[in-house]
């Protein structure tokens, strides 16, 4: 078997779901492309009566249920001679966006943390604040365009009502004010948006690790900044 076909054989072995656009993937392994295979982290915040709290702790107990196949996943990597980087990206801009209160601190502390905790599986693995690459300005202007883009799409009613219900009751102990649901929910697709294009803008040839709770990929793709842009390559891997 060619190595495109072992790491097919392999992916399908271990995916929870269909890849998305898994054609791109083995056309840059074919090629010998660089690849950035990246997934998401990020810290607990909550709304409390002093204000926005953060856990900065990275829970290792729940990341070791699941490491078992992440490190698989980075074993036929490096068993096949794939060119890739390996990421774990951190939104922290998040906490800004929806509650207009920056957490550097938290951020950093639990950036070490993730950092520390994926070194023991991949040497080389990087641990990434999203706040880090939006001090660079030409990413910043990106980022507001997308964000703006993302904020006036068409989107999809029960895709919107979902996402309301969820930001609504995932923040605090009581479900937010209507008004409030809504607003977070329209940051969120504008968040989903900005993110993407920052994605795409940044990294080589970006491919998102994914587990059972991202198999909804709707939020990639309803909105394309800049409009050409591949679709985001997904692994149900982890």
């Amino acid at each position: 078997m060619t190595k495109t076909q072992k790491f097919l054989k392999n992916i399908q072995a271990m995916s929870i779901a269909p890849p998305e656009n898994i054609t791109r993937v083995l056309e840059l392994i074919n090629n010998n492309k660089p690849i950035t295979f990246f997934s998401w982290k990020m810290f607990g915040i909550k709304i409390t009566q002093e204000g926005l709290i953060a856990n900065p702790i990275f829970d290792t107990d729940e990341a070791d249920k699941y490491i078992t196949k992440e490190k698989k996943f980075i074993k036929t990597l490096l068993e096949l001679g794939i060119n890739f980087k390996y990421v774990k990206l951190i939104p922290d801009e998040l906490p800004k966006v929806f509650f207009g209160v920056n957490l550097p601190k938290e951020s950093t502390s639990f950036t070490v943390n993730v950092s520390r905790y994926f070194k023991q599986i991949y040497s080389q693995t990087k641990a990434i604040k999203l706040s880090d690459l939006l001090s660079n300005r030409p990413l910043a202007l990106v980022y507001k365009k997308a964000f703006a883009k993302g904020q006036t799409e068409s989107i999809d009613p029960k895709k919107f009502a979902k996402e309301k219900l969820s930001r609504s009751i995932y923040y605090s102990d009581q479900p937010l004010p209507d008004d409030e649901g809504t607003i977070l929910a329209q940051k969120a697709f504008g968040l989903f948006a900005a993110e993407t294009a920052i994605i795409f803008k940044y990294f080589t040839n970006p491919v998102l690790l994914a587990g059972a709770r991202s198999i909804d990929t709707y939020k990639y793709e309803f909105s394309k900044y800049p409009k050409d842009r591949p679709i985001l390559p997904i692994l149900f891997v982890l």
